[in-house]
């Protein structure tokens, strides 16, 4: 109904749209189609003439024909819009009962921290735990090829260095063998660290797409087998759990916590264990 508002058009079919809501929605549309929609077109199909009151024309399809009624006929017979009684739903008279009872059907929210165990279940729900163990060591592996490419650095400016001293010395004794021609990245001793840095540093992104993409696949696994297991068990739940349980309690399970599921766990947890890590080869 708000596509149908928002579209511009010159002519609105609107087939029969109080039939699948209560009362007290089927009064706001009516007010919408009434209202919003004023100096358009309209042509309304529905059971439930009491909702089109100000209407210029109504037509009755009876035995095959379509005939028109007088407005007067409609008003005379169905009730002012303003009168109709909202009638109640199942859940509002479940309720109502429960407020009598002084007992109100409460989602129940637990707070603090959650403990190791509920995170071995949730990592194991699609694949062994010894999957995650994998993507702890991909990302144990890229950091510590990171941390040893600084100290491989580290080695080789010293080792440079030292090679530049030298020759300094020597060329004070005028029995210098260096040729000042020569990068410093291209002498002898400059060629071995040169390779296996950029060996190290070769390696280093491959690992750390490992670990993401390990991290990444597992999560994602995982998530639709979660939701695999809500949907079978929403299916098999008995009638008294919607009788109790709002829709709107159920699609927010559906919908917006499992979206933050899929968005911001699969990001936390790769800083969360990353930063982990770090401090651990920093410490170490």
């Amino acid at each position: 109904m708000a596509r149908c508002l928002y579209r511009e058009a010159e002519i609105y079919l609107i087939d029969d749209p109080f039939a699948a809501v209560d009362p007290t929605v089927a009064k706001k549309i009516a007010y919408s189609v009434k209202n919003y929609l004023s100096k358009k077109t309209r042509v309304v199909v529905t059971h439930q003439a009491e909702y089109l009151q100000g209407a210029s024309q109504f037509y009755e399809t009876k035995n095959g024909q379509i005939n028109q009624v007088d407005p007067s006929q409609i008003d005379q017979v169905k009730p002012k819009l303003d009168e109709v009684e909202p009638k109640e739903s199942m859940v509002e008279v479940n309720l109502k009962n429960n407020a009598e009872s002084n007992t109100k059907p409460t989602e129940n929210v637990i707070q603090g921290k959650m403990g190791f165990k509920i995170y071995v279940e949730y990592l194991s729900l699609a694949l062994p735990f010894i999957f995650f163990i994998g993507y702890i060591l991909f990302e144990f592996t890229a950091l510590g090829l990171t941390y040893f490419s600084d100290v491989l650095l580290k080695f080789w400016i010293a080792d440079v260095e030292a090679y530049v001293a030298s020759c300094e010395a020597l060329k004070d004794q005028n029995m210098s063998r260096c040729d000042p021609s020569i990068p410093l990245l291209e002498v002898e001793s400059s060629k071995k660290w040169k390779f296996w840095f950029i060996l190290l540093n070769s390696i280093i992104p491959f690992a750390c797409g490992c670990a993401r993409v390990s991290l990444f696949r597992l999560l994602t696994v995982t998530n639709m087998s979660l939701h695999s297991r809500m949907i079978k068990g929403i299916m098999t739940v008995p009638i008294s759990f919607f009788e109790k349980t709002s829709p709107g309690v159920i699609m927010n399970r559906f919908s917006k916590d499992i979206g933050q599921i899929d968005d911001m766990l699969p990001i936390c947890f790769s800083d969360a264990i990353n930063i982990l890590l770090q401090t651990l080869i920093i410490l170490g």
